[in-house]
């Protein structure tokens, strides 16, 4: 950073802006006879307190905040700090992917190729479209279309015959932000979720955790969503305190919760907590679903609290058969579903465009001590702006228009009043 003409410079991406600051007034105070300050200091002297202050006649000049002497007396004028703001990196799309028995079942037994009879112990024939199919068909339609947007991951569950959770990631995510290494991380998750075996049950929340501490996902420079496709509850909990003792409050994922599914079949609520823990951690969970089993009002809040929340105004802006909320500017449904191709491209379209927003709309800054929403100045190439825009931690997240004049090219700016 470097001071030049009263203005400060930031390096962002390859790109070059000025930092925003707006004067602000209230100087030195003193007795008349020198020189006054345009940057804020008051006739007579005193060292003034505006950004950008400009000169001092009668005696002296300013710089950065106008001081001007001349007479007795001394300054105490406020200054707006400019902050220095980067761009966040290509965001991480980690797939957590459900690779239980059930994803074998096929979307409909009345589809081409498919009986009531096929499933996870009778496979379906190779023309039947499965849960499954679909899953791949997802993973493949989004690491194709935006190969170099994502830095792509993949982990899935369970990795045993019955609730074991991932001891690793599938595919690590690129040590890079470089195209080809982007390019060659889209093509291996794309590879490697066709080779997973479908098997035991769902320890969602053991997967989402593992994906929480994997080594280089979660970065401070970038933000980070977790994909969540799955085809069912949440249950394989070791130590759920709901049992098949008390079935009102097991609330059973499978056709039995008796003998080895006492605790394990039941429904897993920590999985909410987990989600809204990763939340708090600034991760996103959006959740895709595939089949009946996920229209379900807790597959929903899992969806509320992961936050993945995208911007409509119309209803053409969100998947195939979800309405846009305009009183909110967001899509009524949280959690998304795959199946036919057109439902399946919608969502994986969605996830594109956030992508795309996750690198241009979102700014790190640094220096934040005592930042707060209220004491933080926005403007967007040199104009104020007063909305559209969320402060969470050190990153500043902006939404609709000014989103968009981002990924047109535009540059915000930040500071910090006293």
């Amino acid at each position: 950073m470097r001071l030049l003409a009263l203005a400060l410079v930031l390096v962002s991406c390859g790109r070059t802006s000025p930092v925003f600051g707006v004067p602000f007034s209230g100087g030195g105070t003193g007795a008349a006879g020198g020189g006054t300050s345009l940057g804020g200091g008051s006739p007579g002297g005193g060292s003034g307190g505006g950004l950008g202050g400009g000169n001092a006649t009668g005696g002296g000049s300013a710089s950065g905040g106008g001081s001007g002497t001349g007479g007795a007396g001394t300054g105490g004028g406020a200054t707006v700090m400019p902050l220095t703001a980067t761009r966040a990196g290509v965001p991480t799309v980690a797939f957590v992917v459900d690779t239980s028995s059930s994803m074998e079942t096929p979307l409909s037994t009345t589809a081409p190729g498919c009986s009531p009879n096929c499933g996870p112990n009778n496979p379906c024939p190779s023309n039947c479209l499965t849960r499954w199919g679909a899953v791949k068909s997802f993973v493949q339609d989004v690491t194709s279309q935006s190969t170099t947007l994502g830095r792509f991951t993949l982990l899935h569950f369970p990795t045993t015959a019955t609730c074991g959770g991932p001891t690793g990631l599938d595919v690590a995510p690129p040590m890079t932000d470089d195209a080809p290494a982007l390019a060659s991380k889209a093509m291996s998750v794309a590879t490697q979720v066709a080779t997973l075996i479908r098997r035991g049950g769902t320890p969602t929340a053991t997967a989402l955790r593992f994906m929480s501490t994997a080594p280089d996902v979660v970065r401070g420079d970038r933000e980070t969503i977790a994909v969540l496709v799955t085809d069912g509850l949440p249950n394989c909990n070791l130590m759920n305190p709901n049992t098949c003792m008390n079935p009102a409050a097991c609330q059973c994922t499978s056709n039995s919760c008796s003998g080895s599914l006492c605790t394990v079949g039941c429904l897993d609520l920590s999985t909410l907590t987990v989600i809204s823990t990763l939340r708090a951690q600034g991760i996103q969970t959006m959740v895709v679903g595939v089949g009946a089993e996920t229209v379900a009002p807790f597959i929903e809040n899992l969806a509320v609290a992961g936050d993945f929340v995208p911007t409509c105004t119309v209803d053409a802006d969100c998947p195939s058969g979800v309405t846009c909320d305009a009183a909110t500017s967001s899509c009524k449904r949280k959690s998304f579903f795959i199946g036919d191709p057109t439902l399946t491209q919608s969502t994986a379209d969605l996830l594109g465009k956030w992508m795309k927003e996750a690198a241009a709309c979102a700014w790190h800054l640094e220096n934040t001590a005592g930042l707060t929403s209220t004491t933080l100045q926005v403007a967007i190439d040199g104009a104020p702006v007063t909305q559209g825009w969320l402060l969470s931690g050190n990153v500043v997240r902006f939404s609709g228009g000014n989103c968009a004049k981002l990924l047109g090219g535009s540059t915000p700016t930040f500071a910090i009043a006293p």
